[in-house]
């Protein structure tokens, strides 16, 4: 009668086994097994910055040549466009593509912000005049505390809460439906 014994407990065992784990091991195939799921609320296209960089409170020298106070682009959302190359047609486009998931938002577009930090040869200024109002631009080189404070140089848009940290970094090639998802959600 001790083997019958013996195999019941051994069942009731791996019940409360999957009763304990089960949820756990649920949890993490989900979280990280799983490509379209993760839970509400969190970003799931682009790639969160850890840990967060933040940007030091400092003018920005705008290819204008003015100076834009930690106050004129603090207190914002703010997507961040950075490309140290030469700015082709590809880097144009990009620049096009932040605008229009800017205008996508709607109602939430005011809440904002665009900034364009490039290399050596920006596109021309009457350029970015006639197409891109409200775009801050401004140099890597003429900004070397912003430049300082980035994960890296490579060419990539990243998202700047209102406190000035670097959240989220999406490659210059991600889907623009992708990057506004991701901004709806933090300006939820």
């Amino acid at each position: 009668g001790s083997r019958r014994h013996r195999n019941k407990r051994m069942v009731q065992f791996i019940l409360l086994a999957v009763i304990f784990l089960g949820p756990l091991v649920l949890a993490m195939y989900l979280y990280y097994g799983v490509d379209d799921w993760s839970p509400p609320g969190q970003t799931n296209h682009g790639t969160l910055i850890e840990p967060v960089g933040v940007l030091p409170e400092v003018p920005i020298e705008t290819m204008a040549g003015e100076s834009i106070s930690p106050d004129g682009w603090r207190h914002h959302w703010t997507m961040l466009y950075v490309n140290p190359e030469p700015c082709g047609e590809t880097c144009r486009q990009e620049i096009i593509k932040i605008r229009q998931i800017r205008l996508a938002l709607g109602a939430e577009a005011d809440r904002v912000e665009r900034l364009y930090l490039s290399g050596e040869e920006p596109p021309g200024a009457d350029w970015l005049e006639r197409t891109q109002a409200g775009l801050v631009s401004a140099a890597l080189d003429d900004n070397p505390a912003l430049a300082d404070a980035l994960p890296s140089r490579d060419a990539a848009i990243y998202f700047i809460d209102p406190l000035g940290n670097l959240i989220i970094r999406f490659p210059t090639d991600a889907d623009p439906e992708d990057i506004k998802d991701d901004l709806k959600k933090l300006l939820k």
